[in-house]
């Protein structure tokens, strides 16, 4: 049993594979859709972030969100030639038809020339995305820029889409396009990482599997990163699943963090200690709000004792109690014995000089006396 089973998930919700059903939303991503369905949108853009802010992502969301401005290519190796990334971009645009294993790097470009001026023909823009850019070598960034305007009529209709760090130098810009736009994805707000963790879980048929404190907890390691947020999120689950819990608790996410910063100091041992501890201070929350407010039937249960106690005033008193007598107990059972006969006078009278005492009959009751005596 893995933990997508144990807590009912359909899917890993924080993998790290780009997948749109988990994407998210923030408020600096919808400026970004924003900006470049703009219809005044300049042919440059700059989108510029600190590492592991989701870049990547973001620019893969690009085709789905900007699908009735227009097509979109991706380019997301900056190392690739000239010829590779025509043909990605054909493919991009639908293309892939067209192409074989000998195609042309002349050839390849009469496709894409042909492709982009039926689009804008058509009334509709293209744009063409290029993820880390500030590592592409200064010959093919000549390359794109001579890509995005191929015929001086595509004028502003054909945006190109720069994507890379902010940490990093950023590519040259020719002087025909300084009027570049900048656009910027920074790292998540504590509230934007709450409502990133319950996206991804909504996303995989989960509910709220993070305690209070384990996700201030997420939301301080994390740092609004959301690569760092997933592997902490995931590692703090499978503990989770470990250690036999229903969600996830701050032990849990210690050690998702231990894992992840230097996993040879990862001690099991202790994590699972610290899970139990964990537990019975559950059980102790539990059992202390159970004190403060008595169900029925501990309330029940009361009065039956208090019942108890007041019977038990009235039990037989002890032996040697003033002002009663106790009955002898009656003599243990013997053997049984043949019933004895009334002695016969003189009997009687030797019996009672002897000191022996006789037993006696008892008296018939008056109405058998009353009775008439025989026929």
């Amino acid at each position: 049993m893995d933990y997508l089973k144990h807590f009912r998930l359909t899917d890993r919700p924080f993998k790290s594979v780009c997948d749109g059903r988990f994407f998210y939303r923030s408020a600096a991503a919808e400026e970004i859709f924003a900006a470049l369905k703009d219809v005044v949108s300049p042919p440059l853009v700059h989108l510029k972030g600190p590492d592991r802010a989701g870049k990547t992502a973001l620019i893969r969301r690009l085709p789905l969100e900007l699908k009735e401005v227009g097509p979109t290519a991706l380019i997301l190796n900056p190392h690739l030639t000239l010829a590779e990334m025509l043909r990605q971009i054909l493919s991009d645009f639908g293309q892939s038809h067209k192409l074989s294993l000998r195609t042309q790097e002349e050839e390849l470009l009469g496709y894409y020339q042909n492709s982009v001026t039926d689009f804008l023909g058509e009334g509709r823009r293209v744009l063409l995305a290029v993820d880390h850019a500030d590592e592409l070598p200064p010959a093919m960034l000549a390359e794109l820029y001579a890509l995005r305007a191929l015929e001086p009529q595509w004028g502003e209709r054909a945006t190109l889409l720069l994507c890379g760090s902010a940490e990093r130098p950023w590519p040259v810009v020719p002087d025909s396009l300084l009027e570049a736009r900048e656009l910027s994805l920074p790292f998540l707000t504590p509230a934007e990482t709450a409502a990133y963790v319950e996206t991804r879980l909504k996303s995989a048929g989960g509910g709220a599997l993070f305690s209070r404190a384990a996700l201030k907890m997420l939301v301080d390691y994390g740092e609004g990163r959301p690569e760092a947020i997933n592997q902490l999120a995931e590692r703090a689950l499978i503990a989770a699943w470990s250690a036999g819990r229903a969600e996830v608790g701050p032990a849990q996410m210690r050690a998702a963090r231990v894992s992840l910063e230097a996993p040879q100091n990862l001690d099991h041992e202790r994590l699972a200690g610290a899970a139990r501890e964990q537990v019975v201070r559950s059980e102790r929350r539990r059992r202390s709000s159970a004190r403060r407010r008595p169900p029925l039937a501990l309330a029940g249960l009361a009065l039956l004792a208090l019942g108890l106690g007041y019977g038990l005033r009235f039990q037989r008193p002890e032996a040697g109690s003033a002002g009663l007598e106790i009955a002898p107990a009656p003599p243990a059972a013997t053997e049984s014995k043949p019933p004895e006969t009334a002695a016969p006078a003189g009997e009687d009278t030797a019996a009672q000089a002897a000191g022996v005492k006789t037993p006696s009959l008892p008296s018939p009751p008056t109405q058998l006396l009353a009775l008439p005596q025989g026929g």
